[in-house]
């Protein structure tokens, strides 16, 4: 929980500038920075049924035409290309709740990228905490630490782990996983 918040406001058009949420000895655990607002905004009255929303943000679990859940999910590989690292093995893994695929980069950059499917869960219990400093990937916020980048997308969890490669680098080819093979 983080009790305290920082709101900055533009001096002239007071519009928000930043918003830092603070932990209780006001330690920055959460900063946002705006760079537009607008003030025109249209909304509909549904748009605030919290009903609607909770049931709308439910994670998309694929299925079948004939409503059973079905065990396919795309595996992404990074298309950025580090100099020192190649593809050397794919492997799947077998667990409890599905399966887990892990890419094996190696040479002079070694990298691992491990990736596993999700289960659905309702929006109020996919917060989770995560060790490490926020790493804006663009499309998804990852957790950070020296040798190790975390995050979740589209009902996929990644784990992308080296002792070799720079966060510059962690960051580079976590943003450019995107292409992909039916598993």
């Amino acid at each position: 929980m983080f009790p305290l918040q920082q709101v900055t406001f533009d001096k002239k058009t007071l519009a928000p500038t930043d918003v830092k949420v603070k932990d209780e000895e006001g330690n920055v655990k959460i900063e946002l920075s705006f760079s537009e607002v607008d003030y025109e905004a249209t909304f509909e009255k549904s748009d605030f049924n919290l009903e609607k929303n909770m049931m709308s943000a439910q994670l998309e679990m694929p299925v079948s035409g004939d409503g059973e859940e079905t065990e396919d999910w795309a595996v992404l590989y990074p298309t950025a290309e580090i100099e020192g690292a190649a593809l050397k093995e794919e492997k799947e893994v077998k667990t409890d709740n599905g399966s887990r695929m892990i890419l094996t980069y190696e040479g002079a950059k070694n990298y691992t990228i491990i990736q596993e499917k999700l289960d659905a869960a309702p929006v109020m219990l996919t917060t989770t905490d995560a060790a490490g400093d926020m790493a804006d990937l663009g499309f998804a916020v990852g957790a950070m630490t020296e040798n190790s980048l975390e995050w979740t997308y589209n009902g996929v969890s990644y784990l992308l782990a080296s002792h070799d490669l720079t966060e510059e680098e962690m960051l580079e080819v976590a943003r450019s996983v995107q292409g992909s093979m039916i598993k």
